[in-house]
């Protein structure tokens, strides 16, 4: 049997794609321990957050997409959970509310640049 997709894996095995203490080395362990647990293809989710982390958080994601093979294999996109969610208690989860936004054009595209490059906002 081919293995399972989960499309919003916010991290595993001790590693969280939200920190800012994440690595392409510890992004590449939860990819492999994903593996091992049937796991084929994954995106890595991101929670709201400031403009400037989510940023940092994407750059090293897309760094780590770009130079290793594994993960570019198992990756074929990053998930944003946010930031333009409902601000609302309940529907807004654990989303810090301070973070949650209106869409912006500007912001959009600096996302999907560092998501595409890994370059600068």
């Amino acid at each position: 049997m081919p293995g399972f997709f989960d499309p919003q894996v916010n991290g595993f095995a001790g590693v969280d794609f939200n920190s800012p203490h994440l690595t392409p080395e510890g992004l590449r362990h939860a990819a492999r321990s994903l593996a091992s647990a049937g796991i084929a293809r994954f995106l890595p989710t991101l929670i709201t957050s400031s403009q400037e982390k989510m940023i940092r958080q994407l750059k090293i994601i897309a760094s780590a997409l770009k130079n290793d093979p594994l993960l570019r294999k198992m990756c074929h996109g990053i998930h944003l959970e946010g930031p333009y969610i409902s601000p609302e208690d309940g529907p807004r989860g654990v989303h810090p509310r301070e973070f949650v936004r209106l869409p912006q054009w500007k912001n959009w595209r600096s996302f999907r640049r560092c998501a595409k490059e890994g370059s600068s906002a």
